[in-house]
């Protein structure tokens, strides 16, 4: 459920009833916004975007796998 709207309109309930992880809210949300953006601007503008192909130590919580 982290990657749904339920950790920002109730994390509490969330995190009680154990649907949600230990990550902040809006931890979560910085994160998801910078790889989104940067698979976009990689995807459509093709502009250069290293999170996606190695990860970044700024997000230790993300675990990146490719093929």
């Amino acid at each position: 459920m982290n990657f749904s709207d339920f950790n920002t309109i109730i994390p509490n309930i969330g995190k009680l009833t154990g649907l949600l992880g230990k990550i902040d809210g809006d931890r979560h949300r910085l994160i998801m916004n910078n790889y989104i953006l940067a698979f976009f601007n990689s995807h459509l503008k093709g502009l250069p975007a290293p999170i996606l192909e190695s990860g970044t130590p700024e997000y230790p919580e993300v675990l990146l796998e490719t093929n």
